[in-house]
């Protein structure tokens, strides 16, 4: 059995929905909303480190790109030193279609979750890294 926690994102232009499982055997979630800006970022990561402890290197975060609405979290995590991981929103809708929950924020979140787990077994997923920096600038949160 694979040793890691997996946390689906939905992200919004102003709302991050949060999935998190920490034992893949388990049907337990935890969810947590949180504002799509710094300040939710910083509540984020403090929330993961309430629930899974100060190391994360186990924990895999998987949301969708979506647009422009990702980056900046993409970016800040990838900083921490997580492990994130972008989906195709056509290949997790067609895997949400399968999943029984209704379509709401907070199910996008748990599909996206469920979705990477699936990915991960199957070794089907890679680690997303950001684009190389260019001379005109740096990358603000």
């Amino acid at each position: 059995m694979m040793n890691f926690q997996v946390l689906g994102i939905d992200i919004s232009k102003n709302k991050l929905d949060c999935a998190l499982i920490r034992d893949i055997g388990s049907s337990k979630i935890k969810t947590k909303a949180l504002p799509n800006h710094l300040q939710g970022f910083n509540q984020l990561t403090e929330w993961l480190y309430k629930n899974i402890g100060e190391d994360l290197s186990l924990l895999k975060i998987f949301m969708e790109a979506t647009g422009v609405y990702h980056e900046a979290l993409a970016e800040y995590l990838h900083n921490k030193g997580i492990a994130v991981y972008l989906l195709n929103p056509a290949d997790s809708a067609h895997y949400a279609k399968y999943d029984s929950l209704h379509k709401t924020d907070k199910a996008d979140s748990q599909s996206l979750a469920r979705a990477g787990i699936d990915r991960l077994m199957h070794h089907k997923v890679r680690q997303w890294q950001p684009a190389a920096p260019t001379s005109s600038g740096s990358t603000h949160y």
